[in-house]
């Protein structure tokens, strides 16, 4: 399924989302991508889903409002949420904002894939 600022792929019943966009700061790119990300969760409830930030270079606070939402919509359902390949710049505004604390974050995709078998 291709959305215009992600694209998902299903690896052994987890949902990947990579994000494809450099710069997530202004509104339109924000519910672009929530809402392509809310309609994946809901199409495939309860779902296992890793976000890949890998492209991802600069981010709004308002992103985080916005994956704090999805988080709690998927855990609501019975889902899980995890990030992998968040680069240093953004980690620290994920530690400062102790959002970091919220979400399961993880180095590589593999990793984060690896953790739902545990």
């Amino acid at each position: 399924m291709e959305q215009p600022n992600i694209k998902v792929s299903h690896k052994g019943g987890v949902a990947v989302a990579d994000l494809l966009d450099e710069d997530i700061l202004d509104e339109i790119t924000i519910r672009n991508i929530a809402d392509a990300l809310f309609t994946v969760a809901q199409e495939n409830a309860p779902v296992k889903m890793v976000l890949n930030f890998e492209r991802v270079i600069h981010m709004s606070s308002n992103t985080l409002g916005s994956l704090i939402r999805l988080h709690k919509s998927i855990e609501e359902s019975g889902g899980l949420l995890k990030l992998c390949r968040i680069k240093p710049n953004l980690q620290e505004m994920f530690v400062i904002t102790k959002v970091n604390k919220i979400f399961e974050i993880y180095d590589t995709e593999e990793a984060a894939l690896l953790s739902f078998e545990n």
